[in-house]
């Protein structure tokens, strides 16, 4: 078994009380809903680590942990929730995402992403990774663990690699917020750690 952890995200929070304004340089990400903030209301937020399918795993290997790590930083949750990342199924750009669009001139298919009938941006159906945090959560690293099978497709091209998007379930008065890319202390910033076998197996793809 081999471990590979990468970092180097590209990752930003969307607001729908900003919906216009890009924070993909800022130095946090965020989750869910905070009450009595106009400007906050509901956080939703992308990553992408382009070394999943650019050699930073080695193909053709089985999957055997695949654990994404966002380190918390500020607590504005009231009650247990579910917090859920997807597969995205389009690319977006960091310094220009927002709560509408993905890039300057191309929008997300419904404001937000998140849509109870489409799927034409995200994996709606099925999210690659759950987690409940509860209503108080000390500062520190926070662990979704992905559907292993899911990560293989994107280490080998089965599923093109665009990143996730996050969401809590319920989104009222729910919001955490977690250290991004940008943020100071590397230490903190968010990783993907995958594991795999040492020798290769199951359907190669070229």
């Amino acid at each position: 078994m081999s471990t590979y952890i990468l970092g180097n995200a590209q990752d930003a929070r969307i607001h729908s009380g900003s919906p216009t304004k890009n924070f993909g340089m800022t130095d946090l990400i965020a989750l869910g809903h905070k009450d009595a903030d106009a400007d906050f209301a509901i956080a939703r937020s992308v990553i992408y680590f382009p070394a999943l399918h650019t050699g930073g795993v080695p193909r053709n290997r089985k999957v055997l942990s695949a654990k994404l790590e966002l380190y918390l930083y500020n607590d504005f949750c009231s009650y247990s929730r579910t917090y859920s990342f997807f597969r995205l199924k389009k690319s977006f750009v960091e310094n220009e995402v927002t709560w509408n669009v993905r890039s300057v001139g191309n929008n997300w298919k419904v404001a937000g992403i998140y849509t109870a009938y489409y799927d034409d941006d995200y994996e709606r159906a099925d999210p690659i990774a759950t987690t409940t945090l509860s209503a108080s959560e000390s500062v520190g690293y926070k662990t979704w663990n992905l559907n292993t099978d899911k990560i293989f497709e994107m280490i080998n091209g089965v599923w093109t690699n665009y990143g996730f998007f996050g969401m809590c379930d319920a989104e009222y008065k729910d919001a955490y917020t977690f250290r991004s890319q940008q943020h100071v202390n590397e230490s903190t910033r968010p990783k993907l750690t995958i594991e795999v076998e040492d020798y290769a197996g199951g359907i190669i793809f070229m």
